[in-house]
């Protein structure tokens, strides 16, 4: 229920940041992560803060692409 909704963000906020750490701020993983926050925010009718950390998950995304030769 609605209730568990903060819980839910705290621990997902807590793997990105753990994340983070392990792998280094533009690592794939880390977009994985910011990406799945992103879709539990739009969820809670966060579009604004859900739109920042897609944008930002984007640029790692761009960044670790394999280049096409």
């Amino acid at each position: 229920g609605p209730e568990g909704a903060p819980v839910m963000e705290k621990m997902m906020r807590e793997k990105l940041r753990i994340t983070e750490q392990e792998y280094g701020p533009h690592h794939p993983k880390v977009a994985d992560e910011l990406e799945a926050l992103a879709w539990f925010l739009q969820t809670q009718k966060r579009g604004g803060e859900a739109q920042a950390l897609l944008q930002r998950a984007q640029v790692i995304r761009r960044k670790t692409a394999p280049t096409s030769r």
